[in-house]
């Protein structure tokens, strides 16, 4: 059995010496693998914007009538979505805050150009970007 276990770790090197120390351990105990348990923290960076948080401006969508939701794509550029008004589709507009701080609301083509839903999502986010 020394014999085996000679040959075995000249071939086998530093990682497989480890696994052959175990498997032919000497005196019959195998050492117990103590695993230290750490807590892991990650902290969630919530995406603004004009620095309100993403939570926030969603809640704000919702409280319109037929307004879904938010995705901001940078600091300065969000996406609104809300429904038609029968609700079968859903649409989107686009807001922007220029360099002078100015929100620009950027409508869609088609049908949905010209509805309210978006016009009144603008007026909460105004207030609620002067209140910040």
């Amino acid at each position: 059995m020394n014999e085996i276990k000679k040959i075995a770790m000249q071939q086998l090197g530093t990682i497989g010496r480890r696994i052959v120390k175990e498997l032919f351990h000497s005196n019959g105990h195998k050492e117990e693998n103590k695993e230290i348990v750490m807590p892991v923290i990650k902290e969630v960076i919530e995406p603004t914007f004009g620095g309100i948080k993403e939570s926030l401006l969603n809640e704000l969508a919702q409280s319109i009538s037929r307004g879904e939701g938010v995705k901001i794509l940078s600091e300065r550029a969000l996406i609104f979505y809300y429904k038609s008004k029968r609700g079968r589709e859903k649409q989107s507009t686009k807001f922007v805050l220029d360099e002078a701080g100015n929100l620009i609301r950027y409508e869609g083509m088609g049908p949905y150009a010209l509805a309210h839903t978006p016009k009144f999502f603008q007026e909460k986010l105004l207030k609620a970007l002067d209140k910040n």
